[in-house]
């Protein structure tokens, strides 16, 4: 299908009993998207045709940043096509069985993103009636909802559903007990997800669906000693028996939760003199301030030449042997080359055990290293038009064209726009654009291609 044969298939995202996801690139454009691959023989009486129908209508109408965009739909004699926003995150549960529960400072920003998201279906009478933690991706700090096969539009005239469907251990009560449910039902499952956040586990857990089930209807679950009372006040008030005592989520937002933070513990970043963009995580750095975060990355300084940066107390080094040196005051934290074995204060930890002031102090040689791999080059080729050069921040590379006639591209892949810079000025420049500057930004693609062709041959 001619569709189909304009993106290259990276590798596959994840495989249910219906379709399996996959990373794919424009081959022409180079965006990244996800392509749900759905199977036609297991799509074949009315009713599931027109799941599949109601799933495509409502996705295809939401834009919301944390809500997983459908660009677009198309088929071919055995398999429908969904052409999905990618996240290059996990979900919440591989995050949680992997890193352990989160913070309540963590979950903050989380949530909060979520409600908004949430808020948002419910301002255009959408219900997605299985939000759960495999249905939200999370990349670094940003969460998204997904998978909007049993979502409903609700109206006027029908305002709730008796249909059953959802996960049990999100199900909302009124759900269980067969009655006619409406919006506040996924205020219920976020609510179910949030304390699985805190916690590690959803609320309501037995051996049985039937025994998870009866929990539900029981409000059966407690809270564990660590969470503190904002939180547990605005679980509680998200899991009401009663649905419209349920808070709404601008009254969720309203919530004391979000009014307090936790500044008790020396915020890394208040002693931490460093430059902008080693910082620059995309939240705010109010945001930022006192927060823990739980996911870690693996980081490497692969490819990159021996480097000293000066900073308060301390300095950010990659030594001649590869490995990455952060000293601040008497704290010192030691990455090997390839990220394998980190050591604090001389001692050897992982990813999962590293102390809070550790973890922060990972957390911006992180960041410094991102940047520092953005303009440091991985891939340098060179022809009669341009050299090109593919920085190493991967997957999301910058990527930079200097034409000998002077002008210079700056593109980020990904993106659809570049940065064109001629005699100093700077012009924008989106990938569709027609105009004088459509053969320069052509060129620079064809760069990118080649530079991406050979940063593969390398590795394999």
């Amino acid at each position: 299908m001619d569709k189909l044969n304009e993106y290259q298939f990276l590798q596959v995202l994840g495989q249910g009993a219906f379709s399996t996801v996959y990373h794919v690139r424009g081959k022409k454009t180079l965006d990244e998207y996800a392509i749900k691959v759905i199977q036609k023989t297991r799509v074949t009486t009315k009713k599931q045709i027109k799941s599949l129908q109601n799933e495509i209508d409502i996705q295809r109408s939401l834009r919301h940043p944390n809500i997983i965009q459908l660009y677009d739909f198309f088929e071919d004699d055995e398999h429908y096509y969904l052409l999905l926003e990618y996240n290059p995150g996990v979900d919440l549960r591989t995050a949680i069985q992997r890193d352990g529960k989160f913070t309540e400072n963590c979950c903050k920003e989380i949530l909060r993103q979520l409600v908004e998201a949430v808020n948002f279906l419910q301002a255009s009478g959408i219900m997605h009636r299985d939000l759960k933690l495999a249905n939200i991706l999370l990349y670094r700090t940003k969460p998204q909802i997904t998978d909007f096969g049993l979502a409903v539009k609700l109206d006027e005239f029908q305002g709730f559903r008796e249909t059953f469907c959802g996960t049990p251990n999100y199900i909302s009560p009124e759900i269980i007990q067969k009655q006619p449910y409406g919006l506040s039902s996924d205020i219920w499952a976020l609510g179910c997800v949030f304390y699985a956040m805190l916690t590690g586990r959803p609320p309501f857990e037995g051996g049985s669906i039937g025994e998870t089930f009866a929990k539900t209807k029981n409000l059966e679950f407690s809270f564990p000693e660590y969470i503190s009372e904002s939180a547990k006040n605005l679980i509680s008030s998200m899991l009401s028996m009663d649905p419209g005592s349920r808070l709404t989520p601008s009254e969720i937002l309203s919530h004391e939760f979000f009014s307090t933070q936790d500044y008790s513990e020396e915020s890394f970043y208040d002693y931490l003199e460093a430059p902008l963009s080693c910082r620059n995580s995309g939240l705010p750095e109010s945001k930022y301030k006192g927060m823990q975060f739980s996911l870690l990355s693996p980081i490497n300084t692969l490819g990159l030449q021996p480097f000293v940066h000066e900073i308060k107390n301390g300095r950010l080094e990659i030594t001649p042997y590869g490995w990455l040196k952060v000293i601040i005051g008497s704290k010192n934290l030691e990455i090997s080359p390839d990220g394998s074995e980190i050591f604090y204060r001389s001692v050897k930890y992982t990813l999962k055990n590293l102390p809070i002031h550790a973890e922060k102090i990972y957390r911006y040689a992180e960041q410094c290293l991102h940047t520092i791999k953005s303009k440091t080059p991985k891939v340098v080729i060179e022809d009669d038009q341009a050299r090109y050069l593919l920085m190493s921040n991967l997957p999301d590379a910058n990527f930079e064209a200097e034409f000998k006639s002077g002008v210079k591209v700056y593109y980020q892949m990904g993106k659809s726009n570049f940065k064109v810079l001629k005699a100093g000025e700077e012009i924008v420049v989106n990938i569709n654009e027609e105009g004088v500057w459509n053969k320069f930004i052509q060129v620079t693609l064809q760069g990118l291609k080649m530079c991406i062709q050979a940063d593969s041959a390398q590795r394999s």
